[in-house]
């Protein structure tokens, strides 16, 4: 489900409890879902394919969604560790000494 303006403008100030990371090819069916049971039960997610505004900076606003989450949740999948975008999320999530 896509995020209102104003929950995405109250995410730029409070951050996420998840950052959803996983790979298209092989995970995001269940990422999606993941993600779906989390926001049911109140948690806010940042979900690529839900969070990224038409003409963000994915590089840019990901990495900063990064740094405002309490948890990385890591879809773990055959193709998750052949993505550079993948290893990317984790390498800055892991920087600040916060576990996965």
């Amino acid at each position: 489900m896509k995020r209102s303006a104003w929950q995405r403008i109250a995410d730029c100030f409070f951050g996420y409890d998840f950052f959803v990371s996983y790979t298209w090819k092989d995970g995001a069916t269940y990422a999606f879902r993941l993600a779906k049971a989390l926001e049911q039960r109140g948690f806010d997610c940042f979900l690529d394919s839900q969070s990224y505004v038409k003409g963000d900076d994915w590089k840019i606003v990901g990495a900063a969604a990064i740094r405002r989450t309490s948890k990385l949740v890591l879809v773990g999948s055959p193709g998750v560790w052949h993505s550079t975008s993948v290893l990317r999320e984790i390498q800055i999530f892991t920087a600040s000494g916060r576990r996965i």
